[in-house]
């Protein structure tokens, strides 16, 4: 039997994922940083299409073995590349859906954040909703996030991007408040209307 964990065992992010997902008719999930890929599982059960973009090897290796032996749907489609490149790869793919971008994509040296929401910006498609793990969500010191040369993952890091994605739409946001299993801060974005 495998026992499958997405969101790092987060129930409750989960549950605001699955959320989001009705609220906004979301058809396709875009992840990066697939690790071994729990979540993107989770993923191809919420939405028609699972995108997912990992780097390493191995964890793309076992992340998948992992869609082989638990998925029959066929709607996973993962790639071994940086995360820009497979997003911008998949553009033309995800073009004219309502995307949901899961961005947990940090190794080594290499923070790719800022390049994801780059690409996220050129897509020609309905805005999207946005969520981003390992987020330092403010006064919640107990909620963990990334932290890269001195550079915390915090609001004033992204709202430049989120300008350029939502433009003069706008958009709104939020935090978790709570947080199971791994215990780390997390933002939502969603477009205003």
């Amino acid at each position: 039997m495998i026992q499958i964990t997405p969101f790092d065992g987060d129930t409750l992010l989960h549950a605001e994922v699955a959320r989001l997902v009705g609220k906004w008719g979301v058809d396709v999930a875009f992840e990066t940083g697939t690790y071994h890929g729990h979540t993107a599982v989770a993923f191809s059960l919420l939405c028609e299409r699972t995108f997912t973009a990992e780097i390493d090897q191995e964890n793309y290796s076992r992340s998948c073995e992992l869609f082989e032996s638990v998925h029959e749907r066929g709607n996973i489609f993962a790639v071994h590349d940086t995360s820009p490149k497979a997003l911008k790869m998949n553009l033309s793919e995800i073009s004219g859906t309502r995307t949901l971008f899961y961005l947990d994509a940090h190794w080594e040296s290499y923070w790719p954040l800022l390049d994801e929401l780059k690409v996220i910006s050129e897509l020609d498609a309905p805005l999207p909703v946005i969520v981003i793990h390992d987020f330092k969500v403010p006064d919640r010191l107990d909620l963990g996030f990334d932290s890269y040369a001195g550079q915390d993952l915090d609001f004033d890091y992204i709202r430049e991007s989120l300008e350029s994605i939502y433009g003069s739409e706008g958009y709104n946001h939020h935090f978790n408040i709570l947080s199971i299993g791994a215990c780390r801060g997390v933002i939502f974005v969603e477009p205003k209307k």
